[in-house]
């Protein structure tokens, strides 16, 4: 059931374990080119099928960004963000780069980690301890803006890591787990007690669940009811996205160093061959 906002404030005082930036934003475009985000530099890298590996946001200047941990991507290619934590800002990048700023009716205090779009009229918010669903209406030169808030369940995500099922369902990472959670606010548990916390998810067309121990640095995967490891020793692995050829693209963050980020390739045999790397922009 979906609570109203007001009724449920109170839990939005807990807050996550600190974290350093673990550059867990990571998407991919229909063209198959990756888009990974850092939250100090503020910044937004693509890489091209070839692993050439450009800056395609450097908002440092303007702060728009503002210290942004995730990334999620529609089906136009349109980069969706939530930055400046419990500022609640929430973005919109189009592919040529504009940036979008989303009007929405913020909570004090509400510290957001990832923003999910669920079609043209809606949009999942994913706060560490809560998840949300905001309607939207129409705005200014086609930017949507928010227009109800509503609590959809008392349970989120610390890491941000979340992935839409095909059943409009939304699947997030809790700790060393993964609930569950449909639109009317019902919650399951999808895996449980993996050992280490949770940072990247990834959804296949079959239903298998491919997700990033963070701690450990393994990379894992869920296929009916089975819990399979698809590679280790990765550093502090993260975000995830599937390739079309069967292969796993992670995100490795370091040990919460902001030192440079690594984008490595798991094929299906288990190889592991370095894609690109995240190089800091300059003159910071």
């Amino acid at each position: 059931m979906v609570r109203p906002l007001l009724a449920s404030l109170l839990l939005l005082a807990a807050a996550a374990p600190a974290r350093a930036h673990d550059w867990n934003g990571l998407v991919a475009d229909k063209a198959g080119r990756l888009y990974s985000i850092d939250a100090d530099w503020c910044c937004i890298w693509r890489t091209e099928t070839n692993g050439k590996t450009t800056l395609f946001v450097d908002s440092k200047e303007g702060v728009k960004l503002e210290h942004a941990h995730h990334l999620e991507i529609d089906g136009d290619d349109r980069l969706w963000l939530a930055s400046g934590c419990d500022k609640g800002n929430l973005w919109r990048i189009s592919p040529d780069g504009t940036i979008d700023a989303i009007e929405w009716p913020k909570p004090e205090g509400l510290t957001l980690e990832t923003v999910l779009p669920d079609g043209p009229d809606a949009l999942w918010i994913v706060a560490p301890k809560q998840v949300l669903r905001l309607t939207l209406e129409a705005g200014k030169d086609g930017v949507p803006r928010g227009k109800k808030l509503a609590v959809v369940a008392a349970v989120g995500s610390p890491s941000g890591a979340c992935v839409r099922a095909p059943d409009g369902a939304l699947l997030l990472a809790d700790g060393d787990s993964v609930k569950r959670v449909t639109k009317e606010g019902r919650v399951t548990d999808v895996v449980d007690g993996i050992g280490g916390e949770i940072f990247g998810l990834a959804l296949s067309a079959d239903g298998a669940l491919t997700f990033t121990d963070w701690e450990h640095g393994r990379l894992l995967r869920l296929k009916d009811g089975v819990v399979s490891e698809l590679a280790k020793g990765l550093a502090h692995p993260s975000g995830v996205v599937l390739a079309k050829d069967g292969a796993v693209v992670v995100k490795e963050s370091g040990r919460q160093t902001n030192t440079t980020g690594l984008l490595r390739r798991v094929d299906v045999d288990g190889t592991i061959t370095l894609l690109a790397k995240l190089e800091p922009p300059a003159a910071r």
